[in-house]
């Protein structure tokens, strides 16, 4: 499959669409003659940027031209676009439900990414797409919260844990907190911004910078400036840039936020977690792929050893993700590995490891525990 003529076509292609987003000024290309359209409509789909390259493409002489040489995939991408427009509103009305019974309980909370993206990064709130909500709140506070998503129709996903010392613990070592209702968007409880790798007892520097904006008269509270860009550079390299959306989420960012950006408080989280590595190629791979604007000073301090950079260009096959050829990985192995190649000190992973493999030895002897007492148990009682 990887030397398929019309799939290699359809990758080249929207790599050249993707960089051409951010940096519009630049002639539309041209499709290759040889270009599978099929293969183009599931790429952009799967990479979640055929909104945002409908929305670039606009009423124009290029986009003509597109609905002639390339019907189907420009159908698909504009009503990908329109789908993406209603279901975001579906999701700032569930934030606004969420917030204003917060609210009335006096309960502190930040939403990451979604809607401050679409509705302050992007274009338009329709040309990014959002999944879930991503709701931060204290581990206080977390058995109140069951009880307000409980009264909006929320059920979790699996067996919750019991309180919030053991919620924030299950969301570093075992896996997030997630949550369904029909007709509403999943919710995804986060305690910390930086939740994998060792437990961090506390993260005062996103509680004390957290703001307020007001979307489509929602008013959201998110993270600052500065911790919104370090999030969605640490985002993109814990999926291994495998999707253009979140290079996307990168540049956009970087551009809503302007000259205001305060680069010295950026650094400042960035060396906390010992993570300059990572965050420089998610810049690099940002200007590259999504047609960003060189931030070559902030580059420049960033700048890992040339060694270094070799070792992360062949741990993540920097060339594959360049190509788009770069498969998906488990999204359960996201997380961990990401932290163990690139956040923090040597000691800090042994203290993670250390606490992973104790809980996992815990689990695998309840479970055993169990099946041993389902088996003692007779056959009518089980």
């Amino acid at each position: 499959m990887r030397n398929n003529p019309a799939i290699t076509a359809a990758r080249s292609y929207l790599k050249q669409l993707s960089a051409w987003v951010g940096r519009p000024s630049l002639p539309l290309p041209n499709p290759p003659a040889e270009l599978g359209e099929g293969h183009l409509v599931e790429l952009s789909s799967s990479h979640q940027i055929a909104p945002l390259l409908d929305w670039h493409l606009g009423p124009s002489e290029e986009r003509a031209d597109l609905e002639t040489r390339l019907p189907q995939w420009t159908e698909s991408a504009h009503l990908e676009r329109k789908h993406h427009g209603v279901a975001n509103l579906v999701l700032l009305e569930a934030v606004e439900d969420i917030a204003s019974r917060f609210a009335l309980r006096g309960i502190e909370w930040l939403v990451f990414k979604g809607p401050w993206l679409a509705w302050r990064a992007y274009p338009d709130p329709s040309t990014r797409p959002m999944g879930d909500i991503d709701l931060c709140i204290h581990e206080h506070d977390y058995p109140s919260v069951m009880e307000i998503l409980a009264e909006v129709g929320y059920q979790p996903i699996g067996p919750m844990p019991r309180d919030g010392a053991q919620a924030l613990s299950s969301t570093y070592y075992r896996e997030q907190l997630r949550f369904v209702a029909p007709g509403r968007p999943p919710v995804e409880l986060h305690f910390r911004m930086v939740n994998f790798g060792r437990l961090r007892p506390t993260e005062e520097w996103l509680w004390n910078g957290a703001a307020e904006s007001t979307f489509e008269g929602v008013r959201v509270r998110h993270p600052s400036d500065e911790a919104m860009f370090f999030h969605v550079c640490l985002h993109t390299n814990q999926h291994a840039h495998r999707t253009l959306r979140l290079l996307h989420d990168v540049r956009c960012t970087r551009q809503a936020i302007g000259p205001g950006f305060d680069s010295d408080a950026f650094l400042e989280l960035v060396d906390h977690y010992r993570c300059r590595c990572a965050v420089y190629h998610s810049l690099l791979l940002a200007t590259e792929l999504a047609g960003m604007d060189p931030e070559q000073p902030l580059m420049d301090r960033l700048r890992p050893h040339q060694l270094r950079s070799r070792i992360y260009a062949c741990a993540w096959d920097i060339d594959r993700i360049r190509s788009l050829e770069a498969p998906r990985q488990p999204s359960h192995l996201e997380a961990p590995l990401f932290y163990f190649l690139e956040v923090d000190r040597p000691l800090d992973k042994l203290v993670y490891a250390i606490a992973v493999t104790s809980m996992r030895a815990r689990q695998v002897l309840r479970d055993s525990r169990h099946r041993v007492l389902r088996r003692q148990l007779p056959v009518d009682a089980r």
